[in-house]
């Protein structure tokens, strides 16, 4: 077993890197109200501009970093992860643009800082230049107090039992279709040719930078060893999801062997650390949720594993939840290897590319992260999961769900959601997967649950259908589950955000079994209605449908 807590919640875990001796990196969980089993984890991805632009001036202090902190102590999050980057460096640093290099804090709006860039953004509401200039600001006033966010989270987390990571962005293009963005680094701005596909402007993905130039891989490692030397963590983690193309369609092959050698390279550079700071330094790579899309991009995980690289491996999908990740494939193919296997869980869930987008509830999140710890996932990754999105100070649901999602036995007995959705990560000439929208003739969802329902609780298929007509399914609509129809339940109520009616269908006891189970639609009997939304929910052990605001809260 490559990692475990023992009685005392000690954590460690073994690497072997060609003849040196195994190595061991400890850690103590201090958390006397929270129990974990032996061999699942929670880690969390805090991303570089969260806390600096949703959060208030008045908490840009090296106490208002503690409070944030601590809002994850006394949870199951083992791992707090602190991405420092995307193109430019929410810290200061010589090798990536620090965010605010070039901005005048005295002159607001008017200044050469904010001309190139576009005042709209999809993803933000209002003027996106006024979201850049607070973000902007808050991280000048740590610059101005002589402190840094980081080290201070490193520092408190460590109090408070929680291991520090930092992690890297390994390819961030956001907002690349304004070239004016105030986000973007000089050394993207300044080399187009070091673009995987520069002729394509609007496509986010094109204008990736090509790892299959040398420069671009030193610029990469130049940060890798800035950051490294500036921090004192206990793992670093390589992001290749974001946003996870690296190659010139059609060389991708080839550039597996480049990015084999840059993880040696960046292993290389945390063994040096070690012997600088008397402790081990960890690595995790961050890739696709199905081991042939990452060979398809130009990574190649196993061999890192099996070459004692990497330490643990996060599959992940990209911006949506994917509860159907085959688990079982990856622990095969790791298989003799020390690396454990940590599963990506993303907020946000869309059940196709175009259809109805909602922030995660804590009943969707236990829906996929107990299907895929029972499936042998080794822990859970949140990632965008934000403290105070969409209502600020509302902590109570955030600290319900980092206090159950990571483990089997605190979520078992409660209600859950298991969604049918897209696998959302695709490439040039092999895009993404999904099986809906389809009519409802003839159809088959194949719907992983983990565990079975327990005493008392009870299973529900629940559906959406197409608007505008919005027909409910009726009597006359043959739902099966295993092969057993299941009794038509009316209308029911559907979470917040959610623009489409919701029907349900009474699974009967003892037919739903562990794992796997298919959903059989047949709409033959009446018109053709296209199926929009598909899911398994489990109520509690009391029998009823969650109506607790904890438990309904969308988190973005």
């Amino acid at each position: 077993m490559p990692a475990f807590l023992d009685s005392t919640l000690q954590w460690r875990e073994f690497s072997q890197k060609g003849n040196e001796p195994a190595k061991q990196i400890a850690f103590t969980q201090t958390n006397p109200t929270t129990t974990l089993s032996p061999v699942t984890w929670l880690c969390l991805n805090e991303d570089s501009t969260h806390f600096f632009s949703r959060h208030s001036r008045e908490e840009m202090n090296r106490e208002g970093v503690w409070a944030w902190v601590d809002l994850h102590a006394g949870t199951q999050v083992r791992d707090l992860i602190l991405n420092t980057n995307a193109q430019r460096a929410s810290h200061p640093c010589r090798s990536k643009q620090p965010m605010w290099d070039g901005y005048d804090p005295a002159r607001g709006l008017d200044q050469p800082y904010f001309f190139a860039m576009l005042p709209e953004c999809g993803a933000i509401e209002g003027d996106v230049r006024v979201f850049m200039k607070k973000m902007v600001d808050n991280m000048l006033a740590f610059e101005e107090q002589g402190t840094d966010f980081y080290s201070c989270a490193i520092d408190r987390a460590r109090e408070k039992g929680i291991r520090p990571w930092i992690s890297m962005r390994m390819n961030d293009v956001h907002w690349v279709d304004d070239p004016g963005h105030v986000c973007h680094d000089r050394f993207w701005r300044g080399h187009p040719e070091y673009r995987i596909l520069a002729r394509r402007p609007k496509d986010w993905n094109a204008q990736s930078l090509d790892y299959g130039h040398e420069a671009v891989r030193a610029y990469q490692l130049a940060y890798v060893r800035e950051v490294v030397g500036r921090y004192d963590m206990d793992g670093l983690e390589l992001d290749w999801m974001r946003f996870g193309h690296f190659f010139r369609p059609g060389y991708e092959e080839e550039g597996r062997a480049l990015l084999t050698g840059f993880t040696e390279e960046a292993r290389s550079i945390l063994d040096n650390r070690e012997k600088e700071l008397g402790h081990p330094i960890a690595l995790r790579a961050r890739v696709p949720s199905r081991p042939e899309y990452a060979l398809t991009v130009g990574l190649d995980p196993v061999a890192w594993a099996r070459a004692g690289l990497i330490n643990d491996l996060v599959v992940t999908p990209f911006l949506f939840l994917e509860p159907d990740m085959p688990i079982e494939l990856w622990k095969q193919i790791l298989s003799g290897t020390d690396v454990t296997l940590t599963a990506g869980l993303m907020n946000g869930v869309r059940g196709y590319p175009g259809g109805v987008v909602m922030g995660n509830t804590i009943e969707m999140t236990r829906g996929a992260a107990i299907s895929l710890l029972d499936r042998g996932a080794d822990g859970i990754c949140l990632f965008n999961y934000f403290t105070n999105i969409p209502v600020p100070g509302h902590h109570g649901p955030y600290r319900r769900l980092l206090s159950e999602v990571g483990n089997i036995q605190t979520m078992t007995g409660k209600s859950r959601r298991h969604v049918v959705t897209e696998s959302d990560f695709g490439t040039y000439g092999k895009p993404a997967s999904a099986v809906l929208p389809c009519t409802g003739e003839g159809s088959f969802f194949r719907v992983p649950i983990g565990p079975v329902p327990g005493r008392g609780q009870r299973a529900r298929v629940r559906v959406a259908v197409e608007r505008p007509e919005d027909r409910p399914p009726t009597e006359q609509w043959v739902v099966r589950v295993n092969d057993t129809v299941c009794r038509f339940a009316g209308e029911v109520s559907a979470p917040s955000g959610f623009t489409l009616r919701m029907h349900a269908f009474d699974v009967p006891e003892g037919v739903l079994h562990r794992g796997t189970n298919v959903v059989e639609f047949d709409s033959a009997a009446t018109p053709m209605t296209r199926l929009e939304w598909v899911e398994i929910a489990v109520g509690n052990d009391r029998g009823e449908w969650s109506a607790e605001e904890d438990e309904t809260f969308v988190f973005a």
